[in-house]
């Protein structure tokens, strides 16, 4: 292929300037991966982006064959770069360097001395769409607004879907933020009421001396501010759901006169003489215990048991882990649609610090991180520089990527430098002759220093060399 003249490099000005005008572009482009290599496929500059895409520091990459660092298949055979001069959107499937697969679309282009002699390339690595296995093979399931592949939520939604047949009162457990209120609504759009009002209001969040107006209404007159009749809660919602979050911070006098409501479905008006007849369905939650609210002296026992007659419990999102990665996508995909920016993938490490995360706010947390994340950044892949500061702050003891990692002395031999990749790393994604490939490779033919890097006797290597007509 004929080496275009823009694709020309002066060699000693990349070495002299190179450096610093590369970093300039990665303090512009933060996001995106790239790099650059010599003649050799030594890499001379890792970006900030590559770091983030693939694991390895900068540290740990430059002056490395790239190799070590783009760990694919289709790359051990022959470089497509030094043979083709160009490459566009090619998919790769890489490994980082934990070995999770990393899908990509690859752009490069070669670099020439003015001579003609290949000096190098630079490559960027494009992350492709990556979609939760969950949504890939549709093992998750949705219930109204709910959505998960949990054992535990599933059956979960069929307890609801049962539920919701008959008009027997709910409580729903969990912890705050856990979807209580989504639990019921599930339960009222489920329903023959479906039609009908769903009111939701928080127990906690009404003054004490204004909840029984608010909850029964009252008539004009009534106290001072009292200017004319007022429908309550229980009358807006009449032939649907009513449903009182927080019910153990229901006023003590206030619950005997939600017991009555519960039995005879009849109340008054507070001020008011006439007695108001209702058809309501009531579903209330709690992240408290209500037997221990009782023993306290806080709530009535025979209420609690009126209440409870299907107690339902909403885990919360640290015992459900496998729902992490599913309820970001759905999250992702939903703001999309309300014109958030695209986004195509996680990087690795931002995942992982997601997944590991002990969501003490469960999913309304996470829901709000997903907002951040999508508010603060720019580009189609979220990184860790896209979190919320807490999560920048986390260090994972049980991974070397964004530690200070010292490369080898390039004094040391070739044996030594190899081990900086050691053997197992490769396993789960190499067959056996591409392991016997990238031996080679690396080691430019020695036998005894790729025989050692594999951890296999040289008599074996030759054996295995000859089996596959290497």
């Amino acid at each position: 292929m004929q080496k275009s003249s823009s694709h020309l490099l002066n060699i000693s000005w990349l070495r002299k300037y190179g450096d610093q005008a590369f970093s300039i572009i990665d303090e512009l482009l933060p996001n995106e991966a790239f790099f650059i290599t010599d003649s050799d496929k030594k890499i001379l500059f890792w970006s900030k982006g590559a770091e983030e895409l693939l694991q390895f520091t900068k540290e740990e990459a430059v002056g490395e064959h790239c190799l070590k660092t783009n760990r694919c298949t289709q790359c051990i055979s022959n470089c497509g770069v030094k043979i083709h001069s160009q490459i566009i959107g090619v998919p790769l499937e890489l490994h980082n360097q934990k070995g999770e697969l990393v899908p990509v679309k690859k752009y490069a282009q070669a670099l020439y001395e003015r001579d003609g002699d290949f000096a190098g390339t630079i490559e960027f690595l494009r992350p492709i769409r990556k979609t939760p296995k969950s949504f890939e093979q549709q093992q998750y399931e949705t219930l109204q607004e709910m959505i998960s592949c949990s054992p535990k939520m599933k059956h979960l939604f069929q307890q609801i879907k049962m539920v919701a047949k008959t008009n027997v009162p709910v409580l729903a457990r969990g912890e705050s933020g856990t979807g209580k209120e989504l639990l019921a609504r599930a339960i009222h759009q489920e329903s023959p009421r479906a039609k009908k009002p769903f009111i939701a209001v928080s127990c906690s969040a009404i003054p004490q001396n204004l909840i029984e107006a608010e909850l029964f209404g009252h008539q004009k007159g009534a106290f001072t501010g009292a200017y004319q009749d007022r429908k309550g809660l229980f009358e807006q919602a009449d032939g649907g759901s009513l449903f009182l979050d927080e019910i153990a911070e229901l006023p003590f006098a206030i619950q005997a006169k939600l017991l009555r409501v519960l039995e005879t479905q009849e109340f008054q008006r507070v001020g008011g003489e006439r007695t108001i007849k209702v058809d309501v369905r009531i579903i209330t939650a709690t992240h408290k215990s209500l037997r221990d609210e009782v023993s306290k002296g806080n709530f009535r026992q025979d209420l609690m048991y009126r209440l409870r007659v299907v107690p339902l419990f909403l885990p919360p999102l640290r015992d459900r882990p496998e729902d992490i990665e599913l309820l970001l996508w759905y999250f992702i995909q939903r703001a999309q649609r309300n014109g958030a920016r695209e986004i195509n993938m996680i990087s690795p490490a931002a995942l992982n610090l997601l997944t590991k995360h002990p969501w003490p706010g469960n999913v309304r947390e996470l829901r709000n991180v997903v907002d951040y994340t999508l508010a603060i950044g720019w580009s189609e892949n979220i990184q860790v520089s896209d979190l919320p500061p807490e999560f920048q702050e986390i260090i994972n003891p049980e991974s070397t990527y964004g530690k200070e990692v010292s490369r080898p002395n390039k004094s040391n031999t070739l044996t030594s430098e190899l081990h900086v990749l050691p053997q197992y790393s490769l396993q789960p994604f190499y067959s056996e002759k591409e392991r016997i490939q990238y031996a080679l490779h690396i080691s430019d033919g020695h036998l005894g220093k790729a025989a050692e890097f594999l951890g296999i006797s040289r008599p074996t290597l030759w054996r295995k060399r000859k089996k596959y007509e290497l």
